[in-house]
């Protein structure tokens, strides 16, 4: 996560040396400013790694702008979008997500109707009929909401009103 570089003192420069260097040195630690350990110094760890920066576009362009180095270490931008085009490819992907979840979260079965209505769902997130949302947080929140709502009404198969009123 690229905002957990701004929390620690120092955290973007060692991760650039880190990255620059090939090497991770063990550092001293200090406890209450009192050395901990530094009766043995390890020699540096040699690294190989490629690390991947999650975050938004404006932290992303700041740390562009003020460190020369970031476009060396970082040369690869992605732009992941929100939402996709619906069609059927997109849909049949959904719906073979949605029934991954469901059954890696050992939920009961959706009927038909039951996964029409989590796709028009994932539609108005996406706030277009044209388009699908890919916010799985949100998606498998509701299929966990509907699945509860249903074992609560003692049904043993999550339909359409099972999702609309949960």
């Amino acid at each position: 996560d690229i905002n957990s570089l701004f929390y620690g003192e120092d955290t973007w420069e060692k991760l650039k040396s880190i990255l620059k260097n090939r090497k991770a040195k063990i550092q001293t630690k200090y406890y209450n400013d009192v050395v901990v350990a530094d009766t043995i110094k390890p020699a540096p760890i040699d690294i190989d790694v490629k690390v991947i920066l999650l975050g938004n576009f404006e932290l992303y362009s700041c740390l562009k702008k003020i460190d020369a180095d970031f476009d060396e270490l970082f040369r690869v931008h992605a732009i992941f979008e929100d939402d996709v085009k619906t069609n059927k490819e997109s849909i049949v992907s959904y719906i073979y997500d949605i029934c991954y979840y469901i059954n890696k979260e050992k939920l009961l079965p959706f009927s038909k109707d039951g996964i029409q209505e989590i796709i028009r769902y994932s539609s108005r997130r996406a706030e277009s009929q044209s388009r699908l949302s890919l916010d799985n947080v949100r998606l498998y929140t509701l299929l966990d909401e509907a699945d509860i709502f249903a074992r609560n009404n003692g049904k043993n198969i999550v339909d359409a009103k099972c999702v609309n009123d949960c």
